[in-house]
């Protein structure tokens, strides 16, 4: 019997994630019935149901849970065979590093004169996403600087800090001059959301403790800058680790510490098996300032 090829894979995994025929042939380009069709064909190839349909939906069997889960990382391995060629190709010996915009808690600014001043030339190309580990998984980049929870399958990571987090309100704000306070006293204020964010780091974002629901009372931000300037003009309120808050330190707003809130942890991940030096030295690196910061 025929093995499934990378379109058979894609085609249910797109359906898996959705949950529809329908969302996994917009996106890629074909139709409804041409996907159903694809997946009943892998079933029948694999001789286990793969997924239950219904008038709501689709649900995955447990057979096709490991399928999802099997078939995301195949499909991320041959974008990364892919995109590290053509990168091979276009830039040779390029280090490339995901980060979001001030996510990296001030460490690469010390970290790369530190891989420099050890004899590591870097050619260095910073990629700025909100998918950080997505990138390192499909070969866009070598290796990320990630806050907040995040899932990282598939790679290995280090634990670089652990820095705890602020609730970020306008100077005028009624709690603005408390030392500290609680999740409670926030019930009811207007809240940054992140739209563009996988829910778990939007969740994160908002202030909430991962079993608790995340305040709905919000406006939808595009990124920091945005979210600091709502602050600024009271309109409403966000929650940032210290490195961002020292950052931005401004006279309009306050940051205030809350009883409780899950600090926001620093993370280098890379692709397993990797054994690129210049990698390696950033490891290193990143383990040096982590353990430099630690140092008492």
């Amino acid at each position: 019997m025929d093995e499934p090829t990378l379109v058979d894979l894609r085609a249910f995994v797109l359906a898996a994630g959705a949950g529809s025929f329908s969302a996994a042939a917009r996106e890629l380009g074909t139709t409804q019935p041409t996907v159903s069709r694809t997946v009943a064909r892998l079933e029948q190839r694999l001789g286990v149901p793969l997924l239950v349909r219904s008038t709501r939906g689709l649900v995955l069997t447990p057979a096709g849970e490991v399928l999802q889960r099997e078939a995301t990382r195949v499909l991320d391995q041959a974008r990364a065979a892919v995109e590290l060629t053509r990168r091979a190709h276009r830039a040779p010996g390029r280090l490339v590093v995901a980060v979001k915009p001030d996510g990296d808690a001030g460490a690469l600014a010390e970290v790369l004169p530190a891989m420099e001043s050890s004899g590591h030339a870097v050619d260095l190309l910073l990629r700025e996403t909100h998918l950080l580990p997505e990138a390192v998984r499909t070969g866009e980049a070598d290796a990320c600087l990630v806050a907040g929870p995040v899932a990282l399958e598939g790679l290995e990571h280090d634990l670089l800090l652990a820095e705890p987090r602020y609730a970020v309100l306008a100077a005028g704000h009624p709690l603005a001059e408390r030392a500290a306070l609680t999740s409670a006293d926030l019930v009811g204020e207007v809240v940054a959301r992140w739209p563009h964010l996988p829910a778990d780091l939007d969740h994160f974002y908002r202030g909430a403790a991962p079993e608790e629901p995340a305040p709905d009372h919000g406006i939808d931000v595009d990124g920091l800058a945005e979210a600091l300037r709502l602050v600024e003009l009271g309109r409403a309120v966000t929650f940032l680790p210290a490195s961002v808050v020292a950052r931005f330190a401004r006279p309009g707003i306050r940051a205030v510490p809350v009883d409780g809130l899950a600090p926001s942890t620093l993370v280098v991940a890379w692709r397993a098996g990797s054994t690129d030096p210049v990698l390696a030295a950033l490891v290193l690196a990143c383990a040096t300032w982590a353990g430099d910061r630690a140092e008492p």
